[in-house]
């Protein structure tokens, strides 16, 4: 974990661009937790969309559905998680209605479990979502709940670096 997480630190402090330390964020939860996919989501300005998913292992057209989601009940534990402002753990997507939406496509993408965190601003806006997809039925344990805390934080520094870029424009 360590390394993964100086990989994550070393980029933010280097300026790399922003979906490269996203990259680092899910190699970093993904280490951490193997088996484990894992997405950093970035909300469009209008709050009812992402307008960006970076999620290097998850399969493409998942990945897609992820882009695509509205921002509410139903559309999958990200789109839960920042409707609500607080983690959505969903131990088994097949049963769970946070899923009804996005059901299928998420059982054929091999996925079973689903946790995700909102990704907040040092002001405490909600700037995105961080999701952990596992293959097998569960909740996080407190460590691998503490480290999706630590790496959706991780996330939020690089969030508001991009923020701020794009004010620049």
């Amino acid at each position: 974990r360590a390394a993964a997480e100086r990989e994550v630190l070393d980029r933010l402090t280097a300026g790399s661009p922003v979906p490269e330390v996203f990259e680092a964020v899910t190699q970093l939860i993904e280490s951490v937790h193997p088996g484990s996919l894992c997405s950093v989501s970035i909300l469009d300005e209008s709050g009812g969309h992402f307008a960006s998913v970076v999620a290097p292992r998850v399969p493409p057209a998942f990945r897609e559905l992820l882009l695509e989601a509205a921002i509410g009940l139903g559309h999958g534990s990200c789109a839960a998680s920042v409707y609500l402002s607080r983690p959505v753990l969903v131990a088994d997507l097949s049963k769970d209605p946070f899923w009804s939406h996005n059901r299928d496509a998420a059982l054929k993408s091999g996925l079973a479990a689903a946790w995700s965190t909102p990704i907040r601003s040092t002001d405490g806006r909600t700037l995105g979502a961080l999701g952990v997809y596992r293959h097998e039925i569960g909740l996080p344990d407190p460590q691998q709940a503490d480290s999706i805390a630590h790496a959706s934080k991780l996330a939020g520094i690089a969030a508001e670096r991009l923020l701020a870029e794009q004010k620049t424009l």
